[in-house]
């Protein structure tokens, strides 16, 4: 299997110690719309909640050993179905918890991927993961971007049980195979996945484009109907081998729409892009760009206008968030943005825009010995973050936890 620059941080888990969530997971067809409520949050607030340490200063992959409440390079976390569902990328499963849990440590209440919880092997079945990423609820069906199969599991109505087996994959013809290619049908190394407003969406970062299916999808293999980044449903090169540009795109690893809007963050680009109208044509331009001055920049960068690799994006239609992985930190948008380079509102992660380093309590430009509350590590450019009503979940990669942040 080819695997892209992106691939190795993620192959590294597995080997060693050490990415939508992405991207973000709306209502779909049949599920109740919930209310309004933004995200009211601060400058360096602190989580409230933390899952898979016992404190906030806790770190270490499976902090006590495999279990229920343990996690190993996590990365999205959604509420849907009543529940808060888990992407635990390293330990190869998705962990779900009844409800939203409020005490810090919480045991998940099943496993999917696994056949219990003190398994973590990869796999390549209906019933097994192999590095999920990102998740989506849509149409009561759970979706996950399983990265290193190549594909997007469909799992029947919620709730399901521990060990439930997928009905479907996007990017194969069956549940028993990991191929990777470039068609309407094909995903190489798929991270950010999103349905909103009756549109799915998946960052297939490997062939460096965003496909768009028209409604949730539900048939294995199905191709997609649309591509962003590409000019053709049969093209993957890094920019569409030439410089950046408002139609091109380098290892996009996060993606949000509410059926109006598109967000992508692109990752390699250091970019986040933006369709102000739902796009209609292949490879249609973007109208937006955040993080750079023009779409032909791709400069790294910091301060209320700057990215350096951003991972992933989330919002709500009023308000739009940004997980910048390795500027460790998570930019808020009060007010959706409307115009190039816009800056954000407000910083998660670090006290100022003009701060960068990871778990740095103390704001002194130099990481602590153990992370806070406050603070969070996308070394890598691995952070991601989910919007639901009031509350932001950001999977904090590399500290090998997930933390609730309930706003102001």
């Amino acid at each position: 299997m080819h695997l892209s620059p992106l691939c190795v941080p993620l192959i590294l888990v597995v080997s060693g110690m050490l990415a939508a969530c992405g991207s973000g997971g709306a209502s779909g067809p049949g599920d109740p719309e919930p209310p309004f409520v933004p995200f009211e949050a601060s400058d360096f607030q602190p989580a409230s909640v933390v899952l898979g340490q016992g404190s906030f200063a806790g770190s270490v992959p499976n902090a006590g050993g495999l279990d229920a409440s343990s996690l190993s390079g996590p990365t999205c976390a959604i509420e849907g179905g009543g529940r808060l569902w888990i992407a635990d990328t390293a330990n190869n499963r998705v962990l779900f918890h009844a409800g939203v849990p409020s005490v810090g440590g919480a045991p998940a209440l099943g496993v999917v991927g696994q056949d219990d919880f003190l398994s973590a092997s990869p796999g390549t079945s209906a019933t097994t993961m192999n590095q999920p990423v990102s998740l989506a609820v849509a149409g009561g069906r759970l979706y996950v971007s399983d990265f290193s199969n190549n594909r997007v599991l469909i799992y029947p109505a919620l709730p399901i049980g521990d060990g439930a087996a997928a009905i479907a994959a996007l990017g194969q013809s069956d549940l028993d195979s990991a191929v990777s290619g470039t068609n309407p049908s094909r995903l190489t190394g798929p991270i950010g996945i999103c349905q909103g407003g009756g549109e799915f969406l998946v960052a297939d970062a490997g062939n460096h484009r965003v496909l768009i299916w028209h409604g949730a999808p539900t048939v294995r293999g199905q191709p997609a109907d649309l591509v962003l980044g590409q000019a053709t449903l049969f093209a993957s090169t890094v920019n569409r081998g030439a410089p950046a540009s408002a139609s091109s795109m380098s290892s996009p690893s996060g993606v949000w729409t509410d059926g109006t809007r598109v967000v992508v963050a692109d990752r390699s680009n250091n970019r986040v892009l933006v369709w102000t109208s739902f796009p209609t044509t292949n490879g249609q331009a973007a109208d937006l760009v955040l993080g750079q001055p023009t779409f032909a920049s791709v400069t790294p960068g910091k301060g209320s206008t700057g990215m350096r690799q951003p991972s992933d994006v989330t919002g709500n239609g009023v308000q739009l968030i940004v997980a910048d992985g390795d500027n460790h930190r998570v930019l808020v948008w009060q007010t959706f943005p409307t115009t190039v380079a816009q800056p954000a509102s407000v910083v998660l992660g670090q006290s100022s825009f003009g701060l960068t380093a990871p778990n740095d309590d103390d704001q002194d430009l130099f990481p602590d010995a153990v992370p806070s509350a406050r603070t969070l590590n996308g070394i890598g450019g691995f952070l991601f973050a989910r919007l639901s009503g009031p509350r932001l979940w950001v999977g904090d990669f590399r500290n090998n936890r997930v933390l609730r942040q309930d706003g102001d």
